[in-house]
């Protein structure tokens, strides 16, 4: 393809624009409000995960030494604990530390001082995994350990936080193939439509004999555009709507922890919406165009 060719179809492809200026506007509308339904299933998802996420860290398990176990053993112990394959953190809490936060929770349900100022509790370790579903495996190896008085782990509770977790991610993916079936379709038929009211133009370029590849060409150029006009309005909604929105949530639901509106986080968008854009309008331009071709 020479330059004159390029050039060519690229005069083409921007009389056809600017000569069917409603029908690319009805395109490129249809492409940003399907795009922004998907960038904005996306965002939630995002956050959801987050949410979970942040819910599965406060999942621990809490390893209680045996009473009077010597410092060097118990360091080793803890070593040894952090060591173990799907271990993310250990940390050791000194009865001493843990003693007045006890006291403070008890205050006014127990009489402490019933207990003549003895500290009764061993030293431990707070454990976080970084598998919510081997939190039971790790807790019954950790129990058996020389020095190891008693395990406490929430692995009911994990498990079904990771059941969540997954219900999540697999809901998400499901949910975003769906809409993304249906925004092909109704993208696809506004492109149609296009397409369907340029046929005689169409007709004439194939008499005058021009190619299959010159006519197809032009439409699949004004496609890409339409496509990426979209996925750029989709992305100018997305900033603006999640950033006010974010600020909603703040102010009327605090404890309600939504991922910041950073640039990080909405650029992270960018390239999948223009890739899905630029996709849609080529995809649904050739399918549309192609029924109006012969030979």
């Amino acid at each position: 393809m020479n330059f004159r060719h390029l050039e060519f179809l690229l005069h083409e492809t921007l009389t056809g624009i600017r000569r069917n200026a409603l029908m690319s506007l009805a395109a490129i509308s249809t492409i940003a409000v399907s795009l922004f339904l998907l960038g904005s299933l996306r965002l939630a998802i995002v956050n959801l995960e987050e949410m979970a996420g942040a819910l599965c860290g406060r999942f621990e398990m809490r390893v209680f030494l045996k009473m009077h176990l010597a410092a060097d053993k118990r360091d080793d112990l803890g070593k040894q604990i952090a060591a173990m394959p799907g271990v993310k953190e250990c940390q050791l809490v000194r009865k001493e530390e843990a003693w007045p936060e006890l006291c403070h929770r008890l205050q006014g349900t127990v009489e402490i001082s019933d207990l003549g100022g003895v500290n009764p509790l061993p030293d431990a370790f707070t454990v976080h995994v970084e598998d919510l579903e081997q939190m039971g495996a790790l807790a019954d190896r950790i129990r058996v350990l020389p020095g190891v008085d008693e395990v406490t782990d929430t692995r009911v509770a994990a498990q079904r936080m990771a059941a969540i977790v997954r219900a999540i991610r697999l809901g998400g993916t499901i949910a975003v193939a769906i809409l993304a079936v249906v925004a092909m379709v109704i993208v696809n038929n506004t492109i149609r439509l296009t397409v369907h009211a340029r046929r005689r133009e169409i007709n004439i370029m194939q008499l005058v004999g021009a190619t299959n590849a010159c006519v197809r060409t032009p439409f699949l150029l004004e496609g890409a555009f339409h496509g990426m006009a979209g996925a750029l309005g989709a992305l100018l909604l997305l900033a603006v709507g999640y950033s006010y929105l974010h600020e909603e949530v703040r102010n009327v639901v605090p404890f309600l922890e939504l991922i910041p509106p950073s640039a990080e986080l909405l650029w992270a968008q960018g390239p999948a919406l223009l890739g899905a854009g630029v996709g849609l309008g080529l995809l649904a331009s050739l399918l549309a165009v192609r029924r109006y071709l012969h030979g």
